[in-house]
């Protein structure tokens, strides 16, 4: 996909968002995607909403130990500096090891919702076990 098609997705994905039930998933989508901005998130959604795990053909093949099947389709994101960049969903990749994702547990639930429902965040996260950084 070249970049002004690309952009073209962009604008036609952010035009969608304004209708609630598709925003609803969208954000049921993003929030399996902690590692990527609103930009690429929405682009992975955009071209493969059913993606699960995505990283770049290096990551895969080289730090994860899953090796991209050949004539996969890759996903068109821009990086900090809207230069394209493949990504591969697992879907598309072949191997052994499979990554594990974090999901939260009901110990994990209660401890999150404890802190954020803190006054001071700032206070709490100092408190904390849980490590997690406060921007302002």
């Amino acid at each position: 996909m070249n970049d002004k098609l690309l952009f073209q997705v962009w604008d036609a994905e952010l035009e969608r968002l304004v209708d609630y039930n598709y925003f609803v998933k969208y954000l049921d989508f993003a929030c399996k995607f902690p590692k990527y901005d609103f930009s690429q998130t929405l682009l992975v959604f955009a071209q493969k909403p059913d993606a699960t795990l995505v990283a770049d053909y290096q990551t895969w093949n080289n730090k994860v130990g899953r090796m991209v099947k050949k004539g996969a389709n890759s996903i068109s994101v821009f990086n900090d500096s809207y230069i394209r960049r493949s990504l591969f969903d697992i879907s598309d990749t072949v191997g052994n090891r499979i990554p594990k994702q974090w999901i939260m547990n009901e110990e994990m639930q209660d401890i999150i919702c404890e802190k954020l429902s803190c006054r001071d965040l700032a206070e709490a996260a100092s408190r904390s076990r849980l490590r997690f950084r406060i921007v302002t």
